[in-house]
């Protein structure tokens, strides 16, 4: 079954009863079907909370393996096509007749055809990752195979992305289409978040509260933020994905209202001022918030407040959550507010050897204490922030709170102390137990160390002087039982940045896939003799330029 949908257009027409509520949209000539002959599953739906955006997509299951032919949604030609270690891995989008796209991504391999010709692009340019927009056209039917699911790119495990573009390439909600997907399970809703506010207006994360539903939560009088956790999960899984729709009522009155019909690439990564950011960045606790921040530019809000509440003591704010999910269901929680001057504190003291400042959304921003400095352009804040900086040691720095999205990244420089080598530095991020991890790689300019973050938080500089490892899958010989070729890479600081080869002196395509920790060369490549001895050469490459090689004499198959 297919449902005419205009793509392009956003008209909703919302009708509520006592328990139930329909969605429509205005048609279009687009008809699709699923891209998948199996029972199709979500492990992830359109607008659910991702890393540091929303999903633009929907996730279908395969089964937790791959090789499931992946099907044309409608007619279309190839328009692009791209292939990278990271993200959406092997990627096919395919155009349709009205201008939109539909987007297949993490595919093992693509149709026999696109294949072929992606080979001798990769070995005409020696390159691996490629992104490609269609000199050639190549053209499929409805339901024809026009690749193979996978696992590739930054895939967590075997699984289709599915994608749905209009014509200005702004993704819509898959689950608007009549794909054969059941759905008889109502959104989760959980407890309310209340975030109080200090006269500048900048949130005090340190005093915030959960009110359960049906409770009385007792707040401090003052100007004040709500949220609320709410998720939702579809049948046959237990997968956590998105809520479609939120609304809120005070006392009776609409408050606020999103939907998440259509996103926008270029401020898909202002889901960091739509979620509460504490809880999510310490929990992935998806708690909505009910305000928008003053840098927040989603496409997402139907109504919303233009200032925060007020709770005087002895008042009573009575809070109505209601959401919704696109197939219609939806559930109802009360809250109870009521102000309290008992639960009125002092500010919290100042700590020894740390500057704070208060930031402005629209305004750049520098702060400097001792050797340290922070300098942010303008419009990397979401909103006011009370921002510091503190000095640990001569190479360790600590900057927060680490509980504030950054729309842009900061940059943050230390005077060192001493002569010190001016290359091979990284930040690496302290957790509370002192260990380290990540690396962000620094620059030397004169006698500061520089390095440039989204994420403020505890760093620590030092030098990363260890290159990749870089093994053959076997102690003798990286050939396995295919007649493929096998390596194993990684790094243990900074990265691996690029992995490379040669037969013969000539270059070869290695297959690299950092999760799985690989790079494969493919038999099936032809670029040598069945049975013949070559001299293979591999270098691997991590973010600071440090090298590890691989050489031998290898016995193909």
């Amino acid at each position: 079954m297919t449902k005419k949908l205009a793509i392009y257009s956003r008209l909703i027409c919302v009708l509520i009863t006592a328990q139930i509520a329909n969605f429509s949209i205005a048609q279009t000539s687009l008809e699709l079907i699923a891209p998948l002959n199996i029972p199709l599953i979500l492990s992830g739906n359109f607008g659910e909370f991702r890393g540091s955006h929303f999903h633009t997509g929907i996730d279908l299951k395969t089964q937790g393996k791959e090789g499931f032919p992946v099907l044309a949604a409608a007619d279309g030609k190839v328009k692009r096509v791209k292939v990278s270690p990271w993200g959406y891995g092997n990627a096919l989008y395919l155009e349709h007749s009205d201008g939109s796209q539909t987007v297949y991504a993490h595919l093992q391999k693509f149709a026999p055809e696109i294949q072929a010709w992606l080979l001798k692009k990769q070995y005409s340019g020696r390159v691996f990752a490629l992104d490609l927009r269609l000199d050639l056209e190549f053209t499929f039917a409805s339901g024809d195979t026009i690749g193979i699911s996978g696992n590739s790119g930054g895939s967590g495990g075997p699984h289709l992305h599915f994608e749905i573009r209009d014509k200005h390439q702004h993704p819509v909600n898959p689950l608007h289409f009549d794909l054969p997907i059941s759905d008889k399970r109502p959104p989760e809703i959980g407890a309310l978040t209340v975030v109080p506010l200090n006269r500048w207006g900048v949130e005090q994360q340190e005093d915030a509260i959960s009110v359960s539903p049906s409770d009385t939560g007792r707040v401090e009088p003052g100007p004040i933020h709500l949220g609320v956790k709410a998720i939702d999960r579809l049948d046959g899984a237990s997968n956590v994905c998105g809520v479609y729709k939120i609304e809120v009522y005070i006392d009776g009155s609409p408050h606020f209202e999103c939907t998440i019909d259509t996103l926008d690439f270029s401020v898909n990564q202002d889901m960091n001022a739509h979620v509460y950011y504490p809880t999510w960045k310490n929990g992935r606790s998806n708690v909505h918030r009910f305000d928008v921040l003053e840098g927040d530019r989603l496409p997402i809000y139907d109504l919303a407040p233009t200032k925060p509440l007020n709770l005087e003591h002895d008042s009573i704010l009575n809070v109505q959550v209601k959401c919704y999910d696109a197939h219609g269901n939806n559930s109802s929680k009360n809250y109870i507010l009521r102000g309290d001057s008992d639960l009125e504190s002092p500010p919290a003291p100042g700590v020894m050897g740390r500057k704070t400042r208060t930031t402005l959304p629209t305004a750049a921003f520098e702060l400097v204490s001792g050797n340290l400095k922070l300098k942010a352009s303008n419009k990397t804040f979401y909103s006011k922030e009370d921002v510091f900086i503190q000095e640990v040691d001569s190479l360790e720095l600590l900057t927060g709170p680490s509980t504030i999205p950054l729309k842009k990244p900061v940059e943050i420089s230390l005077k060192t102390k001493g002569d010190l080598p001016e290359d091979l530095w990284v930040a690496r991020s302290v957790d509370d137990k002192g260990r380290l991890s990540g690396a962000i790689k620094c620059e030397m300019e004169y006698d500061r160390l520089i390095f440039k973050t989204k994420n403020l938080g505890r760093y620590r500089f030092e030098r990363d002087t260890i290159p990749p490892r870089l093994l053959p899958k076997h102690s003798a010989t990286p050939v396995v039982k295919s007649g493929d070729l096998i390596f194993h890479v990684e790094d243990a600081v900074s990265g691996v940045e690029k992995i490379e080869a040669t037969m013969d002196g000539e270059w070869i395509l290695l297959r690299w896939d950092p999760k799985k920790k690989t790079a494969i060369y493919k038999s099936s490549d032809s670029f040598h003799e069945p049975g013949s001895k070559v001299r293979v050469e591999v270098i691997a490459t991590d973010a600071v330029g440090l090298e590890s090689k691989w050489s031998g004499t290898v016995q193909m198959k």
